[in-house]
């Protein structure tokens, strides 16, 4: 890294990239190609995909509104029985975890 600082090693795309995503900034403001560190909406890239998926899902927009008190060992319960839902895990939940 110093070495870049005092400008005597171009860091490659890939370095920028990385870069800019942990720091959550645009690429281009890292080269010193603009002032503004993130897009027109303020928000990382990431931010900005799950967004645009919220976006036209109220289905999705009232589970994100529904689990925003929630604890986050609550939030993980439900990420797991989620998993479990959309067959990413082979076996379902038994009556009896689930209350029945």
């Amino acid at each position: 890294m110093l070495q870049i600082e005092h400008g005597r090693s171009i860091p490659g795309a890939k370095f920028v990239r990385s870069l800019a995503r942990a720091l959550g900034v645009k690429a281009e403001y890292i080269l010193g190609m603009t002032d503004e560190p993130y897009d027109s909406t303020g928000l990382p890239q990431e931010i900005r995909e799950i967004w645009e998926s919220l976006k036209n899902r109220p289905d999705l927009q009232r589970l994100v509104a529904t689990a925003r008190p929630l604890t986050r060992e609550q939030v993980e319960s439900i990420c797991t029985l989620i998993s479990q839902l959309s067959g990413k895990e082979k076996e379902q939940p038994s009556n009896e975890s689930l209350g029945a």
